[in-house]
């Protein structure tokens, strides 16, 4: 059976775990000078949870695939904007290591399933069932 919420899904799990690091490396005091590329660093992160989130409860299989491409490109955009930082000499190379370690994972997960739901069909709901019993009136 499939996951019954989105926080059970491993790319959801890894892209939490990234934003927790890019939050933790953008906290530094190094950012204090570029608001912009620590904005930018933020909200890819945050972005990247989200849309997973978002997606899990979409209808189709095809409109949650959507939403985890969105999120594999804010991933995409994490990797860029961590090399931009350690140019901008607001990080070291050593400091982004576990980053982008989670940067290839996350992608990669997020990948694996897109590419499930893409060759699977969305399953149909039989007609008149509903989760949860409703209470008699």
């Amino acid at each position: 059976m499939g996951a019954k919420h989105f926080s059970e899904l491993i790319c959801w799990q890894l892209a939490r775990d990234l934003r927790q690091i890019v939050f933790d490396l953008t906290s530094r005091s190094t950012f204090n000078a570029d608001f912009k590329l620590r904005g930018q660093l933020n909200d890819a992160a945050s972005s990247a949870c989200a849309n997973i989130a978002e997606g899990f409860g979409r209808k189709t299989h095809r409109d949650f695939s959507r939403f985890l491409d969105v999120s594999r490109t804010s991933v995409n955009e994490i990797e860029n904007r961590l090399g931009e930082s350690v140019e901008r000499r607001y990080l070291k190379p050593d400091d982004i290591t576990e980053a982008l370690t989670l940067v290839k994972r996350t992608r990669s997960s997020t990948s694996r399933l897109m590419r499930y739901l893409d060759g699977t069909p969305t399953p149909t709901r039989v007609r008149g069932a509903c989760k949860t019993p409703r209470k008699p009136r």
